[in-house]
């Protein structure tokens, strides 16, 4: 597994994909990764910027191991691009 400082560096390669988010999920369910997940709005309502983070952990009530991040002017876009930087750390695109 990729150690925090080096995990948060690698970013999705080809922009958001709608459905990086999904696919985390769906490896959730199968109970290949387990994760957490949060997501905060900063700035004035009519300027939000979203922060979301993806909690990789070792097991169902387990560690952290390497935690995430996405920001973007959506939260549905913040917590796409975290997802998408957790599904490449683990290798699965």
């Amino acid at each position: 597994m990729l150690d925090a400082p080096v995990a948060q560096a690698i970013a999705p390669q080809a922009g958001p994909n709608p459905r990086w988010r999904m696919l985390l999920y769906n490896l959730k369910m199968q109970r290949k990764v387990y994760y957490m997940e949060r997501a905060t709005a900063n700035g004035p309502r009519h300027a939000e910027t979203w922060n979301a983070q993806i909690i990789l952990l070792d097991g169902p009530e387990g560690k952290v191991i390497a935690t995430y991040h996405g920001q973007a002017n959506t939260r549905q876009a913040a917590r796409e691009e975290a997802s998408g930087r957790a599904l490449a750390a683990l290798g699965y695109y």
